[in-house]
Protein backbone atom coordinates (compact mmCIF):
# COMPACT_ATOMS: atom_id res chain seq x y z
CA UNK A 1 0.00 0.00 0.00
CA UNK A 2 2.82 2.36 0.63
CA UNK A 3 4.59 1.92 -2.47
CA UNK A 4 1.20 1.97 -4.22
CA UNK A 5 0.47 5.63 -2.08
CA UNK A 6 4.27 7.33 -3.25
CA UNK A 7 3.68 5.92 -6.84
CA UNK A 8 -0.05 7.97 -6.50
CA UNK A 9 1.69 11.09 -5.38
CA UNK A 10 4.52 10.80 -8.15
CA UNK A 11 2.05 10.44 -11.12
CA UNK A 12 0.14 13.27 -9.67
CA UNK A 13 3.45 15.57 -9.49
CA UNK A 14 5.17 14.74 -12.65
CA UNK A 15 0.89 15.33 -14.64
CA UNK A 16 1.03 18.57 -12.54
CA UNK A 17 4.17 19.64 -14.15
CA UNK A 18 3.41 18.80 -17.97
CA UNK A 19 0.32 20.73 -17.61
CA UNK A 20 2.06 24.02 -16.36
CA UNK A 21 4.76 23.38 -18.39
CA UNK A 22 2.34 24.16 -21.32
CA UNK A 23 1.32 21.18 -23.15
CA UNK A 24 -0.62 21.07 -25.54
CA UNK A 25 -2.49 17.85 -23.65
CA UNK A 26 -2.19 16.69 -21.17
CA UNK A 27 -4.05 13.70 -18.45
CA UNK A 28 -5.29 14.38 -15.11
CA UNK A 29 -3.25 12.44 -13.56
CA UNK A 30 -5.09 12.79 -9.60
CA UNK A 31 -6.81 9.79 -8.79
CA UNK A 32 -5.94 5.77 -8.43
CA UNK A 33 -2.43 5.23 -8.96
CA UNK A 34 -1.03 4.82 -12.60
CA UNK A 35 -0.16 1.16 -14.32
CA UNK A 36 2.53 0.64 -16.34
CA UNK A 37 1.07 2.08 -19.47
CA UNK A 38 0.40 5.83 -18.55
CA UNK A 39 0.74 8.82 -20.71
CA UNK A 40 0.63 11.84 -19.31
CA UNK A 41 1.54 14.67 -22.38
CA UNK A 42 4.01 16.05 -24.74
CA UNK A 43 6.11 19.03 -24.56
CA UNK A 44 8.45 20.34 -27.26
CA UNK A 45 11.40 21.91 -27.22
CA UNK A 46 12.09 24.81 -27.89
CA UNK A 47 8.43 25.77 -27.81
CA UNK A 48 8.90 28.39 -30.18
CA UNK A 49 11.71 29.59 -32.73
CA UNK A 50 12.22 32.70 -35.65
CA UNK A 51 13.77 31.00 -38.58
CA UNK A 52 14.92 32.95 -41.86
CA UNK A 53 13.73 31.44 -45.27
CA UNK A 54 16.31 28.31 -45.84
CA UNK A 55 16.97 27.73 -42.25
CA UNK A 56 16.78 24.14 -40.23
CA UNK A 57 16.16 23.28 -36.71
CA UNK A 58 15.19 20.05 -35.00
CA UNK A 59 12.74 19.90 -32.46
CA UNK A 60 12.69 17.78 -29.51
CA UNK A 61 9.65 15.72 -28.66
CA UNK A 62 9.52 14.83 -24.78
CA UNK A 63 6.46 12.59 -24.26
CA UNK A 64 6.27 11.81 -20.74
CA UNK A 65 4.68 7.90 -20.86
CA UNK A 66 5.23 4.86 -18.36
CA UNK A 67 7.91 1.83 -19.02
CA UNK A 68 5.09 0.15 -20.77
CA UNK A 69 4.03 2.36 -23.38
CA UNK A 70 6.75 3.89 -26.58
CA UNK A 71 7.33 6.85 -26.02
CA UNK A 72 7.81 8.07 -30.12
CA UNK A 73 5.93 10.90 -31.17
CA UNK A 74 4.72 11.56 -35.21
CA UNK A 75 5.54 15.43 -36.65
CA UNK A 76 3.20 17.48 -38.65
CA UNK A 77 3.00 21.38 -39.05
CA UNK A 78 -0.03 23.41 -39.89
CA UNK A 79 1.63 25.95 -42.76
CA UNK A 80 3.69 23.61 -44.88
CA UNK A 81 4.15 26.67 -46.95
CA UNK A 82 5.84 28.37 -44.29
CA UNK A 83 7.57 25.45 -42.95
CA UNK A 84 7.95 21.52 -43.42
CA UNK A 85 8.76 18.97 -40.53
CA UNK A 86 10.22 15.46 -40.65
CA UNK A 87 7.74 13.28 -39.62
CA UNK A 88 10.29 11.28 -37.64
CA UNK A 89 12.85 13.26 -36.72
CA UNK A 90 11.63 16.70 -36.03
CA UNK A 91 13.61 18.47 -38.44
CA UNK A 92 12.33 21.74 -39.70
CA UNK A 93 12.57 23.30 -43.06
CA UNK A 94 12.12 26.82 -43.18
CA UNK A 95 10.27 27.41 -46.73
CA UNK A 96 8.06 30.71 -46.56
CA UNK A 97 7.61 33.75 -44.58
CA UNK A 98 5.12 33.70 -42.33
CA UNK A 99 3.99 32.00 -39.22
CA UNK A 100 3.06 27.91 -38.47
CA UNK A 101 2.93 25.48 -35.26
CA UNK A 102 4.75 21.94 -35.55
CA UNK A 103 3.08 19.63 -33.73
CA UNK A 104 4.39 16.51 -31.99
CA UNK A 105 1.72 13.88 -31.37
CA UNK A 106 1.93 10.88 -29.09
CA UNK A 107 2.15 7.79 -31.13
CA UNK A 108 0.85 5.71 -27.49
CA UNK A 109 -1.98 8.26 -27.32
CA UNK A 110 -3.02 10.08 -30.30
CA UNK A 111 -4.73 12.58 -28.12
CA UNK A 112 -2.28 14.13 -26.76
CA UNK A 113 -0.03 16.58 -28.49
CA UNK A 114 2.54 19.29 -27.81
CA UNK A 115 3.10 22.40 -30.04
CA UNK A 116 5.93 24.60 -31.00
CA UNK A 117 5.19 28.41 -32.23
CA UNK A 118 7.55 28.91 -35.54
CA UNK A 119 7.82 32.14 -37.41
CA UNK A 120 9.87 32.13 -40.70
CA UNK A 121 11.27 36.04 -41.71
CA UNK A 122 12.61 36.97 -45.50
CA UNK A 123 16.78 36.87 -44.89
CA UNK A 124 17.26 40.07 -46.69
CA UNK A 125 14.39 42.52 -47.72
CA UNK A 126 16.46 43.58 -50.54
CA UNK A 127 20.49 44.35 -51.25
CA UNK A 128 21.30 47.44 -52.58
CA UNK A 129 24.22 48.08 -54.54
CA UNK A 130 26.10 51.07 -55.92
CA UNK A 131 28.60 51.66 -58.49
CA UNK A 132 32.08 53.61 -58.07
CA UNK A 133 34.74 54.35 -60.45
CA UNK A 134 38.33 56.21 -59.35
CA UNK A 135 36.43 56.61 -56.00
CA UNK A 136 33.44 58.22 -56.72
CA UNK A 137 30.29 57.28 -58.50
CA UNK A 138 30.46 55.83 -61.94
CA UNK A 139 28.72 57.15 -65.13
CA UNK A 140 26.49 54.22 -65.63
CA UNK A 141 25.69 55.10 -69.01
CA UNK A 142 29.42 54.51 -70.06
CA UNK A 143 31.29 52.15 -67.90
CA UNK A 144 34.72 50.97 -68.28
CA UNK A 145 37.77 49.25 -66.67
CA UNK A 146 37.69 48.11 -63.28
CA UNK A 147 34.54 49.26 -61.28
CA UNK A 148 33.76 48.56 -57.33
CA UNK A 149 30.12 47.16 -56.96
CA UNK A 150 29.09 48.38 -53.31
CA UNK A 151 26.20 45.72 -51.40
CA UNK A 152 24.65 47.30 -48.81
CA UNK A 153 23.26 44.68 -46.19
CA UNK A 154 20.51 44.73 -43.43
CA UNK A 155 21.07 44.43 -39.84
CA UNK A 156 19.39 40.93 -40.58
CA UNK A 157 22.82 40.13 -42.90
CA UNK A 158 24.38 37.36 -40.08
CA UNK A 159 24.49 34.62 -42.11
CA UNK A 160 25.71 35.23 -45.50
CA UNK A 161 28.76 33.00 -46.68
CA UNK A 162 29.25 34.38 -50.36
CA UNK A 163 28.68 37.39 -52.45
CA UNK A 164 28.63 37.51 -55.89
CA UNK A 165 27.84 39.74 -59.50
CA UNK A 166 25.83 39.01 -62.12
CA UNK A 167 25.49 40.40 -65.82
CA UNK A 168 22.76 40.15 -68.05
CA UNK A 169 22.97 41.11 -71.55
CA UNK A 170 19.59 39.47 -73.45
CA UNK A 171 17.40 37.42 -70.59
CA UNK A 172 20.29 35.22 -69.09
CA UNK A 173 21.71 36.08 -65.46
CA UNK A 174 25.46 35.20 -65.29
CA UNK A 175 27.56 34.91 -62.55
CA UNK A 176 30.59 36.70 -63.17
CA UNK A 177 32.09 36.99 -59.64
CA UNK A 178 32.06 35.28 -56.14
CA UNK A 179 33.63 36.15 -53.27
CA UNK A 180 34.02 34.26 -49.59
CA UNK A 181 32.66 37.23 -46.92
CA UNK A 182 34.29 37.67 -43.88
CA UNK A 183 33.14 38.85 -40.39
CA UNK A 184 34.55 42.41 -41.08
CA UNK A 185 32.38 42.91 -43.99
CA UNK A 186 29.15 41.68 -42.18
CA UNK A 187 30.55 44.07 -39.29
CA UNK A 188 30.20 46.75 -41.85
CA UNK A 189 26.89 45.93 -43.21
CA UNK A 190 28.75 46.20 -46.82
CA UNK A 191 30.73 43.89 -49.45
CA UNK A 192 32.91 46.16 -52.20
CA UNK A 193 33.09 43.69 -55.45
CA UNK A 194 35.92 44.75 -57.87
CA UNK A 195 34.76 43.59 -61.36
CA UNK A 196 37.03 43.87 -64.62
CA UNK A 197 34.24 44.84 -67.69
CA UNK A 198 36.83 44.82 -70.17
CA UNK A 199 36.17 41.29 -70.21
CA UNK A 200 33.05 41.33 -71.38
CA UNK A 201 31.66 42.54 -74.26
CA UNK A 202 30.34 46.41 -74.90
CA UNK A 203 27.05 47.33 -74.60
CA UNK A 204 23.94 47.61 -72.38
CA UNK A 205 23.86 45.10 -69.84
CA UNK A 206 22.04 44.76 -66.54
CA UNK A 207 23.75 44.03 -62.95
CA UNK A 208 22.62 42.28 -60.40
CA UNK A 209 24.50 41.33 -56.94
CA UNK A 210 23.51 38.38 -55.05
CA UNK A 211 24.36 36.57 -51.45
CA UNK A 212 23.95 33.18 -50.41
CA UNK A 213 23.71 32.27 -47.22
CA UNK A 214 24.96 29.41 -44.92
CA UNK A 215 22.09 27.30 -45.77
CA UNK A 216 22.41 27.60 -49.93
CA UNK A 217 19.46 30.31 -50.14
CA UNK A 218 20.42 32.62 -52.86
CA UNK A 219 19.06 36.32 -52.64
CA UNK A 220 19.17 38.77 -55.68
CA UNK A 221 19.50 42.56 -55.77
CA UNK A 222 16.64 44.44 -58.22
CA UNK A 223 19.17 45.23 -61.45
CA UNK A 224 20.64 48.16 -61.95
CA UNK A 225 21.05 49.39 -65.84
CA UNK A 226 24.43 49.84 -67.20
CA UNK A 227 25.94 50.36 -70.82
CA UNK A 228 30.08 49.28 -70.82
CA UNK A 229 32.06 50.78 -72.97
CA UNK A 230 35.43 49.91 -73.39
CA UNK A 231 37.83 50.99 -76.18
CA UNK A 232 38.35 48.31 -78.43
CA UNK A 233 41.85 47.31 -79.43
CA UNK A 234 43.00 44.64 -81.88
CA UNK A 235 44.27 41.70 -80.11
CA UNK A 236 46.43 39.12 -81.78
CA UNK A 237 43.28 36.77 -82.23
CA UNK A 238 41.92 39.06 -84.12
CA UNK A 239 44.40 39.61 -86.61
CA UNK A 240 44.84 37.67 -89.42
CA UNK A 241 47.92 34.94 -90.92
CA UNK A 242 49.47 37.43 -93.40
CA UNK A 243 49.39 40.44 -90.42
CA UNK A 244 50.96 38.40 -87.60
CA UNK A 245 53.74 37.21 -90.69
CA UNK A 246 54.24 41.08 -91.29
CA UNK A 247 54.67 41.56 -88.07
CA UNK A 248 57.38 38.94 -87.04
CA UNK A 249 59.33 40.74 -90.22
CA UNK A 250 59.49 43.93 -88.63
CA UNK A 251 60.43 42.47 -85.33
CA UNK A 252 63.67 40.53 -87.09
CA UNK A 253 64.75 43.39 -89.34
CA UNK A 254 64.67 45.58 -86.06
CA UNK A 255 66.41 42.94 -84.70
CA UNK A 256 68.67 42.68 -87.60
CA UNK A 257 69.63 46.85 -87.49
CA UNK A 258 70.07 46.95 -83.61
CA UNK A 259 72.97 44.02 -84.19
CA UNK A 260 75.19 45.75 -87.37
CA UNK A 261 74.54 48.85 -85.00
CA UNK A 262 76.04 46.99 -82.34
CA UNK A 263 78.88 45.67 -84.52
CA UNK A 264 80.00 48.94 -86.16
CA UNK A 265 79.95 50.63 -82.18
CA UNK A 266 81.69 48.22 -80.30
CA UNK A 267 82.99 44.75 -82.85
CA UNK A 268 83.19 41.91 -81.04
CA UNK A 269 85.07 38.99 -83.05
CA UNK A 270 82.16 36.54 -82.30
CA UNK A 271 79.35 38.54 -84.39
CA UNK A 272 80.76 38.78 -88.52
CA UNK A 273 78.62 41.28 -90.32
CA UNK A 274 78.22 39.98 -93.73
CA UNK A 275 77.05 42.46 -95.69
CA UNK A 276 73.79 40.91 -97.04
CA UNK A 277 70.55 41.33 -96.14
CA UNK A 278 68.90 39.90 -93.39
CA UNK A 279 71.83 37.94 -92.42
CA UNK A 280 74.10 38.39 -89.84
CA UNK A 281 77.34 36.01 -89.09
CA UNK A 282 75.47 32.96 -88.32
CA UNK A 283 72.02 34.07 -87.80
CA UNK A 284 69.79 33.29 -90.80
CA UNK A 285 66.53 34.54 -91.08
Amino acid sequence: MKWKLQRAVGSALVGSAFCLAGVGACRDTVGPPLGPDWVIGVVITPSSANLNVGDKLTLVASVMAGPGQTRDARWTTANASVATVNATTGEVNAVGVGTTTIIATSVADTTLKGAAAITVGSILPGLAISVNQDGKSANLSSVSGLIDVVVGLPPAALNVSTAGLLLNFGGTDTLVLTQTVTAAMLAERSITLTLNTAAFKNGPCTLKAQVTTTTGTIVRSAGLQITLNNPTTASAASLRPEHLRDARLQRVQLLSQSLITLHRVAPDPLIHASGHAGEIGDLRL
